[in-house]
């Protein structure tokens, strides 16, 4: 009896092992694509180190997913996405958007409801309560399961001319023919003249993927209007009775994102390479009689970045400026492509630049330097470390011994090195940091070394009088606009560090002014958090209020030097009940902090 329930025991736990075998089978390689610009990792953390920037719409192959984290192959690299950056597009070429959504595709489809008369609210791009309440009386009104999901059916009548608006509501001619001129699939409206041949950008990428969703091309979107993609609106015209003439126009882009459009009738359109391979130059690179060197900018330039950051020789956002991080890194990319190295991409760096046999950045060969490929950053320790330490000492960067603790003072040293020859100074000692430092060519440094702890930025800590409990829509948001530099100052650690404002919507979303106050900020807070912390904040006209911040960066990032990848959010008091309206969950969250903290430190009870 007892061998009979050993028996089954194992057959049941073979059964649920095979189960959860085809279970995890059935999830891997499975296709997502990038909600928005988005930073693969090396590993599943915020802290680990970004391996590239995946554009926005980008498909990528999802192998597994575990703990918030996915792991991606694309473009013949592996990394960590976080899950929430990816989503599925339907068949109908359209990201199915749902409750909890906040991006810019939510905003879109606001935009459509309220000119269909569903929708009241304010078009923020948050999907809450209202905007599915809009999503679901739209669909019962069309014919649609109301499950409040904006999926590809959804979005595709919603945007055409057959969309029945709410009832009572008449639909004004702009309104009726929005299916012209939007394409929601990435949630970007295309107006003006027509798309073409050697235009780029995000209208371009959104037609390249209703297209691919049609059937037309089977390359990657990339936002280039190559021969490609001409070629794929000529096929799509010719099979949907339209003028064939390979620019997307009004009538074009008004059956293609509407309904009713015919697919391709066989496979889908042959590319070149130029076009197919992502990060390559596409064919709109000035004529081999043009050069790009320092000081130039755009999308020329931007492209070119892009294959440099695949290949490894930059670690920064391409942004189209030909700035000294660029000049270094194409220096750097001659030498090891047996090019001259001028620093200039002329016609040759060119084209070894967009060949398949181009070089990946490599770590130098000197003795000093580490036997294979690697990146140090703080926290790291080992022979490695040292040995980075003694040429940081060599050049004059550090004063101490080398200890292989890769600390803040090394953090330090490091950044002070990108600064002095022209790196993304970010404290991270990646492969063309560790390339040029172990080269004859780095530049030694011209000031004292740092010290092995951040330094802490000296402020007037005020008295508890002087802190006011400023409201976010009335005091905060109308006087200091975006681009302020605010103090801020940690009553439980007594340290301080500064932020800039980037924008203002229902908070402030601001970034570390520097990499210094990045490592303060971090010190203060002493891990990475989502927790809301209550602090003192000192604006540019001497005022100080409380408030709460967190200090995990996400999403959007402007200042490239400061050691903080993506912008954080500070929250100011505001009414209960408009953020238990509109921000019912992170928001009520920091403002529960801010009554707490205030209670806390004058005994006032806020309701």
């Amino acid at each position: 009896m007892r061998t009979i329930r050993r028996s089954t025991a194992v057959l049941i736990a073979c059964i649920l092992f095979i189960t959860q075998a085809i279970y995890c089978a059935a999830r891997a390689d499975e296709t997502w694509y990038t909600r928005d610009d988005t930073r693969m990792r090396e590993s599943a953390s915020e802290s680990s180190s970004t391996v590239m920037i995946i554009k926005g719409g980008e498909p990528v192959t999802v192998t597994s997913s575990s703990g918030g984290w996915s792991r991606v192959k694309f473009s013949g690299r592996k990394g960590y996405i976080r899950s929430d950056l990816l989503v599925q597009i339907t068949k109908s070429g359209y990201i199915p958007l749902e409750l909890g959504n906040d991006c810019p595709q939510v905003k879109t489809v606001q935009e459509r409801l309220r000119d269909l008369g569903y929708f009241a609210g304010t078009c923020d791009g948050e999907f809450l309560d209202d905007t599915l309440a809009a999503v679901r009386e739209f669909q019962r009104r069309n014919g649609i399961k109301a499950d409040g999901i904006a999926g590809g059916e959804t979005q595709r009548t919603m945007f055409s001319q057959a969309a029945k608006a709410a009832e009572g509501v008449m639909i004004t001619p702009d309104a009726a023919s929005a299916g012209a001129s939007l394409l929601s699939g990435a949630g970007a409206a295309i107006a003006g003249p027509a798309l073409k041949k050697g235009d780029s950008g995000t209208s371009v990428l959104n037609m390249q993927l209703l297209l691919r969703s049609l059937g037309y091309i089977d390359f990657t979107p990339d936002g280039v209007f190559g021969t490609g993609t001409e070629t794929a609106v000529k096929a799509f015209q010719a099979n949907n009775g339209l003028m064939v003439d390979g620019k997307a126009g009004q009538a074009t882009l008004a059956l293609l994102s509407g309904v009713g459009a015919t697919a391709a009738p066989t496979t889908a359109i042959d590319t070149p390479a130029a076009e197919s391979a992502v990060g390559t130059i596409p064919e709109t690179t000035p004529a081999t009689s043009d050069t790009l060197k320092k000081g130039d900018t755009g999308e020329a330039v931007r492209r070119f970045q892009v294959r440099l950051q695949l290949l490894g020789y930059i670690t920064f956002i391409p942004d189209g400026v030909f700035g000294s991080g660029t000049e270094r890194a194409v220096v750097l990319f001659q030498q090891r492509n047996g090019l001259t190295a001028d620093g200039k991409v002329g016609p040759a760096t060119l084209a070894a630049l967009n060949s398949s046999s181009a070089l990946p950045i490599a770590t130098a060969s000197p003795t000093a330097a580490p036997s294979e490929t690697v990146t140090l950053k703080r926290g790291d320790s080992g022979s490695d470390v040292t040995k980075m330490q003694k040429r940081l000492r060599e050049l004059g960067y550090i004063t101490f011994t080398a200890d292989g603790e890769f600390g803040s003072g090394t953090r330090d040293a490091v950044i002070a090195f990108q600064k002095n020859n022209g790196l993304s100074s970010d404290g991270i000692a990646g492969p063309g940091t560790l390339t040029l430092l172990y080269s004859s060519s780095a530049k030694k440094a011209s000031a004292a070394a740092a010290t092995d702890s951040p330094s802490v930025p000296s402020v007037a800590v005020p008295n508890v009088g002087q802190v006011k409990l400023l409201h976010f829509f009335n005091d905060v948001k109308p006087k200091y606009p975006s681009g302020t530099t605010m103090t801020i100052y940690d009553p439980a650690s007594g340290l301080s560090w500064k932020l800039r404002v980037i924008s203002m919507g229902r908070h402030a979303d601001a970034e570390p002014l520097t990499a210094t106050d990045t490592a303060d900020m971090r010190k203060a807070f002493g891990t990475t958090t989502w927790t809301p912390k209550a602090v003192w904040i000192k604006f540019p006209d001497g005022v100080w209020s409380l408030a709460t911040t967190h200090n995990t960066p996400h999403l959007s990032q402007t200042i490239k030097n400061n050691n903080f990848e993506g912008h954080l959010c500070v929250h100011f008091l505001r009414d209960m009940s408009e953020c238990q309206k509109n921000d019912p969950n992170y928001g009520v969250q920091h403002q529960k902090a801010i009554r707490a903290a205030w209670k806390a430190l004058t005994g006032q009870t806020v309701n």
